[in-house]
């Protein structure tokens, strides 16, 4: 078997055609090649090597498909392990914020607006901060409240990516098992029946 890889359709394609010219090769050669049996010699069918064919074609392509839809599904996990990586980022950086803040005088500070541009405003003294609890609606939490709600969003956070890893560890166990079970499949439809 060619030691070449390949990345997702391709590497299906290359192992499609791969099982089926080796099928092909060995229908060729063992159509009639007689077969001692009980003293007697049998000769194999081409219809006979053309089920076996079509067996081996049918579980590389089932266990094909498989791997594609474990393959979505990992990008899928992959997306959402970023996605949750930076809102651990995003609170943590949060959180340090609202322990700079200073609650006994006014601080300047640069408050950015978008690609690379900054606003340099006079923060008042702060005792109350605004935190947003989803659909549109924000509550006023005093400093301390809202360091906590973060550390508790920030747990939350590294809870999910906990299970998300869990997952993409799972997802990639079966992928390994599919493409050894599709390797023995190969190997199966290289060798001669007779062995």
């Amino acid at each position: 078997m060619d030691s070449i890889l390949f990345q997702g359709r391709a590497r299906n394609k290359y192992i499609l055609s791969h099982v089926r010219q080796i099928l092909d090769n060995k229908l060729v050669r063992q159509s009639y090649m007689p077969v001692f049996h009980s003293e007697k010699y049998i000769t194999m069918t081409s219809r006979e090597n053309s089920n076996n064919q079509v067996s081996s074609e049918q579980k590389i392509s089932e266990m094909l498909q498989q791997s594609k839809i474990l393959e979505a599904y990992m990008n899928d996990i992959l997306g959402k392990e970023a996605t949750v990586s930076r809102l651990i980022t995003e609170a943590h950086l949060a959180s340090e914020a609202i322990q700079g803040l200073s609650s006994a005088n006014q601080e300047e500070s640069l408050i950015p607006i978008g690609i690379g541009v900054f606003l340099k405003v006079t923060v008042p003294q702060v005792t109350n901060l605004l935190v947003s609890v989803g659909s549109g609606v924000t509550i006023e939490k005093s400093k301390e409240n809202a360091k906590n709600y973060v550390e508790s969003r920030i747990k939350e956070f590294e809870l999910a990516l906990q299970q998300i890893q869990s997952q993409k560890e799972q997802i990639a166990m079966r992928m390994n098992q599919l493409q050894n079970e599709v390797n023995v499949e190969m190997q199966k439809a290289q060798r001669p029946p007779n062995q």
